[in-house]
């Protein structure tokens, strides 16, 4: 087995590994004001959908059984409501490190708003979530998402307005959309190549996408020490185009995404993934 090879299969399993944690976050998402609503349980059918590769995999074997029978007669009955509940807390796990932490917290972030709504006990467990989690409180996005709760929690008074800028930015940090309903962005194939060499020196970077090395001057200024260039848009100059780990599910319906329909017109340019720029 070659290098690219070897690194192709790494990757696929860390993908995998990567899924679950996230379906570990999306879970406590669901649950976080103790309800499961039908939009809710949906979006997980949905989910897993989307994520045929660890379909096999316990927990995620059992949770899809579950849903598929809960949603079989299209009816979600108050029994089946209160059972997956139950079944769905029962498999929750602790985070153990800061990449799972953080991508605990992209799958509540993609949860939480899920059903098209955000209550204050959900607003009051992401808030508590954090703060139970020194290591990850000064990273993107969990510094922004502390900084604006505890904005909207200063005055006592949650208003709606608050509640939908919360819920906007949740939105935003996972890629999927506010408008075009619970399903959006879970069936994209982004057109990464990870197989590609990535060299910094003379090379021109550009940025798009939410990204959680930090904020994109951070990225920047990364590629700056390693001897490459950055450009702020898609040119034929441009060498890489790196996608942010965050924000790439719904790629299609953002401004991002015409960055990247731009670099695959243009022969060329190397769409790679924010992991793949981070291991060069």
């Amino acid at each position: 087995m070659d290098e690219w090879a070897r690194r192709g299969q790494y990757r696929a399993g860390n993908l995998k590994q990567r899924a679950l944690t996230e379906f570990n976050g999306i879970l406590q998402g669901l649950l976080a004001d103790r309800h499961l609503t039908d939009d809710e349980v949906r979006y997980l059918d949905l989910w897993l959908t989307d994520h045929q590769a660890i379909l096999h995999v316990w927990p995620v074997c059992e949770v899809t059984g579950a849903v598929k029978g809960a949603l079989s007669d299209g009816i979600i009955t108050e029994h089946e409501r209160l059972y997956l509940r139950s079944r769905l807390a029962s498999y929750i796990v602790e985070d153990n490190s800061f990449d799972e932490s953080m991508q605990n917290l992209l799958g509540i972030c993609r949860g939480l708003p899920c059903d098209q709504q955000l209550n204050p006990q959900e607003i009051s467990f992401l808030r508590n979530w954090i703060a139970d989690r020194r290591e990850i409180m000064d990273s993107y996005p969990a510094k922004q998402l502390s900084e604006r709760i505890r904005e909207i929690l200063a005055d006592g008074v949650i208003t709606h307005e608050e509640m939908e800028g919360l819920k906007e930015f949740l939105f935003s940090l996972t890629g999927e959309t506010i408008t075009q309903g619970v399903s959006d962005g879970l069936s994209t194939t982004l057109p990464i190549d990870d197989r590609v060499p990535v060299i910094h020196e003379g090379r021109v970077f550009c940025f798009t996408g939410t990204f959680a090395y930090g904020t994109r001057r951070k990225c920047h200024k990364r590629v700056e020490e390693l001897g490459g260039i950055v450009s702020k848009s898609v040119t034929k100059k441009l060498n890489y185009l790196v996608l942010g780990e965050i924000a790439t599910q719904a790629w299609q319906y953002s401004s991002h995404g015409r960055k990247i329909e731009t670099a695959m017109n243009n022969g060329g340019i190397n769409i790679i993934s924010e992991q793949r720029w981070l291991e060069a």
